[in-house]
């Protein structure tokens, strides 16, 4: 039973804080394309974006392996 209450507090935990970054996202893209912003607060802007950009993205595969061919002894 408390299994499942901890299951619905971390995905409600979770939740708030993806809307949290979707919210910061959408806030530094409106600041980015203000063209009345000067550009160093534009680039600031910029960096901050990126980084809460990767938070969000799920992890790339490697590319380990690929294109190396078997050895054989």
């Amino acid at each position: 039973m408390t299994e499942n209450v901890d299951a619905i507090e971390e995905s409600a935990v979770r939740t708030r804080i993806v809307t949290e970054l979707l919210e910061s996202l959408a806030e530094s893209r409106k600041i980015m394309l203000d063209s009345n912003k000067d550009l160093k607060t534009r680039e600031r802007w910029t960096q901050l974006h990126n980084s809460t950009s990767q938070i969000l993205s799920p992890p790339r595969p490697t590319n380990e392996g690929v294109g190396e061919e078997a050895q054989s002894d």
